[in-house]
């Protein structure tokens, strides 16, 4: 088993979580179904992608943005 793959078992599957790599340019190792209907992505287009690709668009809340990133700062410092 790969250390994402440990990681990501440990997500909650009734939660819309996600596993970032704690190194910029963060990206994406696991989500839940949860986060993905959310967001509307699918596994496959999201899993190895940069966090900052997955949630920026057209209908991007920046102030919601703003605090994913701040929380992404300060959960990898």
């Amino acid at each position: 088993m790969t250390e994402a793959s440990a990681e990501s078992s440990a997500l909650d599957a009734g939660r819309a979580q996600l596993l970032v790599a704690r190194e910029a340019p963060h990206i994406v190792l696991a989500a839940t179904q949860r986060w993905l209907t959310a967001v509307g992505y699918t596994e496959g287009e999201a899993v190895g992608r940069a966090l900052a690709l997955l949630l920026q668009g057209d209908g991007t809340c920046m102030v919601t943005a703003g605090a994913l990133w701040s929380a992404v700062q300060v959960n990898s410092a």
